[in-house]
């Protein structure tokens, strides 16, 4: 089994991701980290040197060789939105798009905005305009996963949603 979580960062994607690993007793994975230990720097590190459209290229050959058929996937939060990966993705394995209201993504994200290479250098009132245009601009996106789930609810909650989704 191979199931890929999408959504928007700061949506759970990793939390949820690896304690769903454990529960289905598979490998956990995310592309970031994937994407990180091949080119050896941090994703932060890559996007400061060589921007967004290299990230993205980065992300489009990740989909277009993947060789992993057993799972556990957490995505970046535009990996499914470029180059047609959604329908990629959906080939591949069960896509889940985690859900989560704007102002637990705010609030999530705000503790680690340093840690964010799209949204480290802007004010309070930017960052949360950025967010919200970018979940405006995904959320199509990401409703083509095969099943949505409501990321904010307690992870056992979400858990079991996945599970009986899986089943």
């Amino acid at each position: 089994m191979l199931v890929f979580l999408i959504g928007m960062m700061g949506s759970g994607k990793t939390t949820v991701g690896r304690e769903l690993a454990i529960r289905l007793n598979v490998p956990f994975y995310d592309t970031d980290q994937i994407i990180s230990s091949e080119v050896g720097m941090s994703i932060s590190a890559y996007f400061e040197k060589f921007g967004k459209d290299s990230f993205r290229v980065k992300e489009l050959e990740l989909v277009n060789n993947w060789s992993i058929a057993t799972g556990v996937v957490a995505t970046g939060g535009g990996l499914p939105v470029y180059n047609a990966n959604i329908e990629k993705l959906k080939a591949l394995g069960k896509v889940i798009y985690l859900r989560c209201d704007i102002s637990a993504i705010i609030s999530r994200l705000s503790k680690a905005k340093n840690e964010r290479p799209l949204l480290s250098m802007l004010t309070a009132n930017e960052f949360e305009m950025k967010i919200k245009t970018l979940r405006l601009e995904r959320h199509l996106t990401y409703a083509k996963a095969h099943f949505t789930i409501d990321a904010n609810h307690r992870i056992e909650v979400i858990l079991s949603e996945i599970l009986t989704e899986l089943s």
